[in-house]
């Protein structure tokens, strides 16, 4: 599975910033998911491999205004300890803002 997380957020106006977390999942479909369809729904495996593709991907957004005199990243990451991940003070991966 591939979990990636991308920072959007902006500032609107005066001392009001927009934060966003879009957060996108990409799960591998392997052999064995497709071993476990039952044999009602085999005529239907073709099809479904077309739309499908290789890997599921799921999608989730969470924003909120806030109205603060600081900077996009201190925005963010005050929202994002409270409200979002409770380990985001702890995150060493890539974030620019």
């Amino acid at each position: 599975m591939e979990l990636v997380l991308h920072e959007l957020s902006q500032f609107m106006a005066g001392d009001r910033w927009l934060v966003e977390l879009l957060c996108q999942a990409y799960i591998p479909i392997d052999e064995t998911f497709w071993a476990i369809v039952p044999p009602e729904d085999v005529q239907l495996l073709p099809r479904i491999r077309e739309m499908l593709g290789e890997k599921l991907e799921f999608a989730s957004s969470k924003n909120v205004t806030l109205s603060m005199q600081k900077s996009g990243k201190e925005c963010f990451m005050k929202w994002s300890s409270r409200y979002m991940i409770p380990y985001w003070n702890t995150w060493t991966g890539p974030i620019s803002l």
